[in-house]
């Protein structure tokens, strides 16, 4: 580590360097506080700047561990971004536990907490301006572009009283890479934002600080390519993410600090927030390709709803950057289990395609890289071992450079069989008497040629006598005339495939790939069962699990009883209805609920259309009792959700119908129901 002195932190615009002494990576590392905020700048040569700390007790339980699990021993700098308890209120236990710091910065603010003015007075903190340069070694630097509801290069103060509005907001550069810190600062509705549907009363210092500093701006810091990573403000409220800053910064990575302890009616991160404007899209409210949002946990309060859970709660978060490129990990060295409102840690970190001990590689975007493509495989999650004749499934992602990049797919199973598509199935076969290894090769391509690929190892056992034949049966279709394709394979060589419907017999194929097509008008209304059996040259014979499927006759209508505006109103849906119609027909009609029951081992299918005259858009959630278990990606006029039930029971599940916007007295909106 550096030795410490009096100059090397606070540099200001402007101020030469004679050198400059390069160094290896710089990180960011996200500390899990739950509902609050703390971030570790580590600088490419050593130096360490804590960004808050949490609320109380959070720096003792969470921060210090962190910081000791990762081998630091000492603070260079600690910066208090503004006066609330949720990001000041840990600062002094970690000072007590031996992280005291020489430098320590805040807003100025005179509002806010009276602990974290204690800490202020203790430190002897200095003020923080727009201008002022964090040193943080070998080239990289944190500029701050706004403090106490000032921003850099502009007259005046965009400050409407909230303390949050008083937030620093910090601009770190190392090489091509940039990341935006902003503490708890406001992006508030205005004339640029009337797509959000959100309401605040902080004002908006996002986008004149994202003008200011971008190129033609009062102060332009950033390139013309905008950020590569933002750390949402005020931990994804109602108040941050102001769709002109997301146009302008235009992140592949967005992070959010949230989780457990928020109090009142809360819901952070809010729903209009994370879907209304982050994952919206090019054609949704942003207008911009989605970043990647990762978040700390899933908030713990859901007012009316209106919490959401598609970012990816992954705990812990470690950027790392060679200023060309950086990768994004998670990890659970402070000891404390993530809360995760739906499914489980592995489950959201597998699905950001970042398990633990990985890293996801980005390439920064002002570096002008030609555009890489890297690929991975998540599934088998390592190299493995198979039975002759044993089907083996494979699941592969890739990310491309260039964000509006079309990426294509293959497979190569090391037998000379191909697939494509980003998952496979594959059966591997052996009849000699000893192990064969075959190199499973997943390549993902893109318009430019770019090319990305990753493999995996299988070590096929020795075939030995003849084995049984392996049987898979998919089905690719669910109404009218349904198509079933089957694969089977083993060592000595499959001569048919028998399929059965209901156990009788329906037709049988000779040759691959073995398919079988049924017409439904020959069967009764209702969930059917298919099953296949293959043969061999050596008279065996290998059975394939179920598959059941739906055979959907005169559709059954329910028409909703309207009172059903909340869950314990919900109307009760006959298990023969096939569709419900309903009207949203009220600037005060939010919600309309219907309970059903999902037979054991089915899969529930709701395919919604709402009246276009009208414009309604719709979410459509999906409740187990009082737990969330499935909701609509994004809000539009149709909508689509499947749910299996894995029980060995049936299952009453609730649906709520919630509208975003207009509605209509004159045409119904259409939900087909499949069970």
């Amino acid at each position: 580590m550096f030795k410490r002195n009096a100059n090397w932190i606070l540099l200001f615009i402007g101020l030469a360097c004679s050198f400059t002494l390069e160094g290896g990576d710089l990180k960011i590392h996200v500390i899990n506080v739950g509902w609050g905020s703390s971030v570790l700048l580590e600088g490419p040569t050593g130096r360490h700047v804590l960004l808050e700390a949490g609320n109380s007790g959070l720096g003792k339980s969470r921060v210090v561990p962190y910081l000791q699990a990762k081998g630091f021993q000492a603070l260079d700098a600690v910066l208090l971004g503004h006066m609330h308890q949720d990001h000041g209120g840990g600062l002094q236990e970690v000072g007590d536990a031996g992280f005291k710091a020489p430098l320590n910065y805040w807003n100025g603010s005179s509002g806010g907490s009276s602990t974290v003015h204690a800490w202020v007075t203790a430190t002897g903190a200095t003020i923080l301006n727009p201008g002022n340069v964090l040193d943080l070694g070998g080239g990289a630097t944190a500029t701050c572009v706004a403090s106490n509801g000032a921003i850099l290069g502009l007259p005046g103060n965009y400050s409407g009283g909230d303390e949050n509005d008083n937030s620093i907001a910090l601009l770190v550069n190392y090489k091509s890479f940039e990341y935006l810190w902003e503490s708890d600062l406001g992006g508030a509705k205005d004339a640029d934002d009337t797509c959000s549907s959100r309401s605040t009363s902080q004002m908006d210092l996002e986008v004149p600080m994202i003008k200011a500093i971008s190129p033609g701006g009062a102060h332009p810091l950033l390139p013309a390519t905008g950020v590569d990573v933002i750390h949402v403000g005020h931990h994804g409220s109602q108040s941050s993410s102001h769709p002109l800053y997301l146009r302008m910064t235009h992140p592949q990575l967005a992070l959010i600090s949230t989780g457990r302890g928020q109090s009142g009616t809360w819901a952070l991160p809010y729903i209009q927030t994370v879907d209304g404007v982050l994952l919206s899209g090019v054609n949704g409210c942003a207008g911009v390709e989605a970043p990647l949002v990762l978040q700390t946990e899933d908030g713990d309060m859901n007012y009316n709803n209106q919490r959401s859970t598609s970012g990816h709660a992954v705990g812990n978060i470690v950027v790392r950057t060679d200023g060309a490129h950086y990768w994004v990990s998670c990890n659970s060295d402070n000891g404390d289990a993530p809360f995760i409102a739906t499914g489980t840690l592995p489950e959201e970190r597998q699905a950001a395609g970042i398990p633990l001990g990985t890293e996801r590689e980005f390439t920064c975007k002002a570096a002008g890289a030609a555009n890489t493509i890297t690929a991975s495989i998540s599934e088998p999650a390592s190299d493995l071992t198979v039975a002759p004749g044993s089907s083996v499934g494979f699941v592969g992602s890739a990310k491309d450079s260039s964000p509006s990049a079309t990426l294509s797919y293959a497979w190569d199973f090391g037998d000379g069989t191909n697939a494509s598509g980003t998952s496979a199935s594959h059966a591997f076969s052996n009849s000699g008497a000893a192990a064969l290894t075959r190199t499973v090769t997943f390549t993902a391509v893109d318009g430019s040629g770019a090319l990305g690929s990753a493999t995996r190892a299988v070590i096929v056992a020795s075939g030995g006598d003849a084995q049984p034949p392996t049987i898979s049966v998919l089905e690719t279709g669910s109404t009218g005339s349904i198509a079933f394709s089957a694969t089977a394979s083993d060592n000595v060589g499959v001569t048919k495939v028998e399929f059965y419907v209901d156990g009788a017999l329906q037709g049988t194929a000779t040759a691959s790939p073995y398919t079988l097509t049924v017409d439904s008008t020959t069967l009764t209304a209702g969930v059917h069962t298919l099953t296949g059996k293959a043969y061999d040259g050596a008279g065996n014979v290998g059975t394939s699990a179920s598959v059941s499927f739906t055979v959907i006759g005169t559709p059954v209508t329910y028409n909703e009883v309207e009172s059903n505006n909340t869950q314990a109103t919900a109307n009760a849906v006959p298990g023969n209805v096939t569709q419900i119609l309903g009207y949203l027909n009220s600037a005060s009609d939010n919600d309309d609920w219907f309970t059903l029951t999902v037979p054991a081992g089915h899969t529930l299918t709701l395919d919604m259309t709402g009246p276009t005259a009208s414009q309604q858009v719709y979410y459509l959630y999906l409740n187990s009792g009082t737990s969330q278990v499935a909701k609509s990606t994004n809000a539009s006029t149709t909508q689509h959700l499947s749910y299996k039930n894995t029980a060995t029971t049936s299952k009453s599940l609730t649906i709520d119908v919630h509208r975003i916007t207009s509605y209509s007295r004159v045409t119904p909106y259409t939900l087909n129901v499949g069970r």
